[in-house]
């Protein structure tokens, strides 16, 4: 997937189409400073006078998205502590969890219904069939007439990446710019409104809720399709995928107060993903919570007592259950460490195949090289040989050869084995004639057959390269051999150039090799053929010394001569052609040399490109590991705290 001149760190915008109102991305982008640190006020500012709830939430998202930073910071230090409403307005930046509260609480003050919804997201880091264990991505829900949408307004904001100067110009100019990894990690405001309001069924491809009610779909995915990855999804909302008709459900239970939302949807919660224990914490601290909450001041000491008793017990319930959820923490991310690893092992294999068939490809084609000048050089010695060899014969006037007195009787045996040898040897240039013709057919022919191979060559080396650039590209931007865009674009390289254009190669190059073979015996066959014509010259000369009489055999003489100089003529073109058709393809070896030499740096580029990946992943994974750890000691402490805090809050009731 291009993701335009930066890395995607965290999230990208997804070209996900299908929103389910019409959207504005010219309303609610600006506030004055006067209203910018209320949320009430700022509010009011952008959704009064507004017609319809769904234009009054386009308005929130537009001002959320254009005016609150992601807080790269926040999330480096792995910050446990959520800022309120009044903090990310005062801050202008925030993670997932203060732009789905502010965005909340904008909807409510102007009237309309919205929760904060937690889930798990698809980062740049997941892989088909990695498995969930914590939701660490928060957005909302919104209620617009009798239907509910989902709006990710921090996806909707822009991207957090590494901003490299010059990838774009060094694939351009591979041969000329060094690569460069990115710098540090910086968000980036790009609006993106296909977050706002989005089809159910097109969210939940990279957003799932731990609480499946809130898929807000007729029918609910189950955790292990969305696991499996984009594909299962996507086949199971062609089936699947309906919005939710009916919300009573929904309606049900959003009116609930927020502990009681707590306590029902962790049931679901945890039976949906029962990785997720701290869901079940999240129940029995809501539990004690409430038991504190509904004690009658003037109960007996009894009833005191008991509900102390209930809200420890409950309590100690919650912190087995964070006790799980930690030690689920070592399993998940020795998992993805192993398969980070791996990942990087099984890229680097494939990329040393690549270079490693590069380099053979280029030795093959610098023997080619090397063997093309040895070829040429002897073709223009041949050249230069049978120039000088027709040099030597004398066109001299054949009547003014003197013919002696008296003449041999034409009956000699002498003149009748003359006669013989220039009668076998008009036999044999009537064959050679032939045979030439023949074969300077078969050298076409071939010549033919080679250059619409050569065709089909380029053809799949051009495809070769475009998938292997595009897959570098991917590979920059954080990809993997296990993401979809990494196999869609290995896969077409490996079969455009390891098969089909390494196959056409070598057929290439043994055609090549067969051409010269037979441009070798077309040479030789011109060479015997002009051969015949001078020792025929040389028998009618010696004939015409010795007799004069047989008019019909020395009228010969110039016909041959003709078609002599029409032979020489074309043994010369013949050399001609065959000294062009080895410099040809000498050029055509030069650039293929270039072409490998250019996919060996894109093989380089997708190594360095692949050791940045592991080792960030491998970072981000160490910061994840104890970001969990330390909210994992947080929660405990939590717990531990609420004790001591429930047993002070009862005996102070106990007092009154």
């Amino acid at each position: 997937m291009l993701k335009n001149s930066y890395l995607i760190i965290l999230f990208w915008a997804f070209s996900i189409g299908g929103a389910f109102a019409q959207k504005d991305s010219t309303i609610g982008l600006k506030a004055p400073k006067s209203v910018r640190r209320d949320y009430k006020k700022l509010a009011h500012f952008l959704c009064d006078g507004l017609q319809g709830d769904a234009v009054k939430v386009n308005a929130i998202y537009n001002w959320v998205t254009h005016n609150i930073k992601y807080d790269v910071a926040a999330m480096q230090k792995g910050d446990l502590k959520r800022p309120t409403v009044k903090q990310v307005l005062k801050r202008k930046k925030a993670l997932c969890d203060g732009y789905s509260d502010l965005f909340r609480d904008l909807c409510n003050e102007a009237g309309i219904r919205s929760l904060s919804i937690s889930g798990y997201a698809r980062d740049w880091m997941f892989d088909d069939s990695d498995k969930f264990y914590t939701p660490r991505h928060a957005w909302n829900v919104v209620a617009i007439g009798d239907r509910w949408y989902p709006v990710d307004a921090t996806w909707g904001a822009g991207v957090i990446g590494q901003f490299p100067n010059k990838i774009q110009r060094t694939l351009k100019k591979a041969s000329k710019n060094p690569f460069q990894q990115a710098g540090k990690l910086r968000f980036k405001y790009r609006y993106n409104p296909k977050w706002l309001m989005t089809a159910p069924a097109e969210f939940r491809i990279k957003h799932l809720p731990y609480d499946p009610l809130w898929q807000l779909t007729d029918s609910l995915m189950p955790l292990s399709i969305f696991e499996a990855g984009e594909q299962s999804i996507a086949k199971f909302n062609e089936t699947y995928g309906r919005p939710m008709l009916d919300p009573k459900e929904v309606n049900r239970f959003s009116d609930k107060p927020e502990h009681l939302r707590v306590i029902e949807e962790a049931e679901r919660a945890y039976s949906y993903n029962p990785r997720f224990h701290v869901s079940m914490a999240l129940r029995h601290h809501a539990n004690a919570i409430d038991s504190i909450a509904t004690l009658d001041k003037n109960a007996p000491a009894a009833i005191r007592n008991i509900v102390v008793t209930q809200v420890k017990k409950e309590l100690k319930t919650a912190e087995k259950y964070v006790a799980l959820q930690k030690k689920s923490i070592v399993t998940e991310y020795s998992e993805l460490k192993r398969k980070n690893k791996k990942k990087n092992t099984e890229a680097k294999t494939y990329i040393r195949s690549i270079d490693n068939n590069n380099k053979q490809a280029i030795t093959r084609c610098k023997a080619k090289i090397s063997s093309s000048d040895t070829k040429y050089k002897n073709l223009q010695q041949k050249a230069v040989s049978a120039i000088a060899a027709h040099k030597k014969i004398k066109q001299q006037n054949f009547q003014s050869i003197k013919t002696a007195v008296p003449e041999d009787d034409a009956s000699s045996a002498r003149l009748l084995s003359i006669v013989d040898s220039i009668k076998g040897r008009n036999a044999r240039l009537g064959e050679l004639q032939a045979a030439l013709k023949k074969e300077q057919e078969l050298v076409d022919n071939l010549e033919t057959a080679n250059r619409n191979r050569l065709d089909t060559l380029v053809s799949y080396l051009s495809l070769a390269d475009s998938a292997l650039i595009q897959e570098t590209v991917s590979r920059i931007n954080l990809e993997d051999n296990y993401d979809a865009d990494v196999k869609k674009w290995s896969g077409m390289y490996k079969q455009a150039r390891m098969q089909q254009a390494d196959t056409t190669q070598r057929h290439y190059f043994a055609a090549y090799d067969s051409v010269l073979v037979h441009y070798a015996a077309l040479r030789k066959a011109h060479f015997n053929y002009i051969q015949l014509f001078q020792k025929n010259f040389k028998d009618l000369e010696q004939y015409k010394r010795r007799n004069n009489s047989n008019v019909q055999l020395l009228a010969q003489y110039s016909q041959q001569m003709d078609n002599y100089t029409n032979a020489y003529n074309a043994q010369l073109e013949t050399m001609s052609q065959h000294a062009s058709y080895i410099k040809g393809n000498k050029n055509l070896f030069q650039q293929l040399v270039k072409h490998y030499e250019h996919q060996g740096k894109l093989a380089n580029y997708m190594k360095e490109s692949e050791e940045h990946r592991q080792k960030l992943e491998e970072t981000n994974l160490t910061k994840k590991q104890a970001f969990d750890e330390k909210e994992s000691k947080y929660q405990k402490k939590l717990l531990e705290e609420a004790v001591v805090k429930a047993e002070r809050y009862i005996n102070k009731k106990e007092k009154r």
